[in-house]
């Protein structure tokens, strides 16, 4: 599966919180629509990864949701649009930003046409459609650094980043990875979102809320080995228990 996953087009990743022997460790997620790999480490991070041994060895595009890690590996990066749809309602709660509510319309509308153009069989946006989403785009960008103050200037002596507050960074972010965020409209091959790694997270947060804490460190990635092998059958089409009967008996269906 890891080998399969190295070599893919598209690969989701996520990271979530797993008890082990009463403490609190993480579980990893690199998955598409065919494949799943569950990982646990102690660490979260750029370790974490590198122990994984997906991401590092990774060539293709990697979806996540910008935990700064993932930028350490030299491969391409699409950004999930869930969670800046989530962000951006934060800044319009707490900011009360004209232009987070325009992004979270431009992005709506967005992925909703795509959706229905894919539902029609098409491959891709008319030239003069995508242009103007990419202006209208630009336009909410350029129309939100009018309404944001100005970023702090670092002051004499001052060390580390400049603290600019979430709506400004957020803002930053729509700008200088808009290629990450609005690829799904240029290629229909491209997700909105990085739900795919969320959907396979899901079923071990609710083995865990069920059990709790695994025992041991061994139990914990037993478990999610035989997980990823029936996660990754039924992606296929396999039945669950046909495959560990299998699997048992030294006849395992990925070649």
């Amino acid at each position: 599966i890891k080998a399969k996953l190295t070599t893919s087009d598209l690969v989701h990743f996520d990271e979530s919180g797993l008890y082990v022997a009463g403490k609190r460790d993480w579980l990893h997620v690199a998955s598409n629509d065919s494949l799943t790999y569950y990982f646990h480490h102690k660490s979260r991070g750029i370790e974490a990864m590198d122990a994984a041994g997906v991401i590092a060895e990774f060539e293709g595009i990697a979806c996540h949701d910008y935990w700064s890690p993932y930028y350490h590996y030299d491969c391409a990066h699409l950004l999930c649009n869930a969670h800046h749809l989530r962000d951006l309602e934060g800044v319009i709660q707490n900011d009360g930003h004209a232009w987070a509510k325009s992004m979270q319309e431009f992005l709506r509308k967005a992925n909703s046409l795509v959706k229905q153009l894919k539902s029609d069989g098409k491959e891709q946006l008319s030239p003069e459609k995508l242009k103007l989403l990419l202006d209208e785009y630009s336009q909410v960008i350029k129309l939100a650094y009018l309404e944001m103050p100005p970023a702090p200037e670092r002051k004499p002596g001052q060390r580390g980043r400049v603290a600019k507050g979430k709506s400004r960074n957020l803002l930053e972010r729509f700008d200088l990875r808009r290629d990450e965020i609005i690829d799904f409209v240029k290629n229909f091959s491209s997700p909105f979102d990085n739900n795919q790694a969320e959907r396979d997270l899901r079923m071990i947060k609710v083995k865990q809320k069920i059990s709790g804490s695994f025992r041991s460190e061994d139990m914990a990635q037993g478990f999610l080995t035989i997980r990823s092998y029936i996660s990754t059958a039924i992606k296929q089409g396999l039945s669950a228990f046909d495959t560990l009967a299998d699997g048992l008996l030294g006849k395992h269906f990925i070649s």
